[in-house]
């Protein structure tokens, strides 16, 4: 079986830090769907590779779109035509990630 994640092949363990970047882990699609099966059955896996990771002691985080990003991607995950436009808008959501975790470590958070 293979996994959307590849957090089943991720080398963790005590004090690992493993960061998951998961383009599907919050669309909005619906069940009856493929991709929306696709969704579902990834999740399920995603919940439990994390799981065992974090059993191991690693300290897993999960990224998925934002829910504007999401909207751009719609319901066809192979609908290209809107490749760029997500493309920009998961670039800006990630420097935008990251400039919050920066201003929380730099207040000690």
């Amino acid at each position: 079986v293979l996994s959307n994640t590849n957090l089943d092949v991720a080398p963790a363990a005590r004090r690992t830090q493993v960061l998951c970047l998961n383009p599907i882990a919050s669309l909005d699609i619906a069940i009856a769907s493929p991709f929306g099966l696709l969704r579902a059955l990834a999740g399920s896996t995603a919940a439990l590779e994390t799981m065992t990771l974090r059993s191991r002691g690693a300290k897993v985080r999960m990224i998925g779109p934002s829910p504007e990003i999401a909207r751009v991607m719609g319901p066809d995950l192979m609908d290209s035509r809107r490749r760029e436009q997500v493309l920009a808008g998961g670039y800006a959501q990630g420097v935008e990630i990251g400039e919050r975790d920066r201003g929380s470590a730099d207040a000690g958070g």
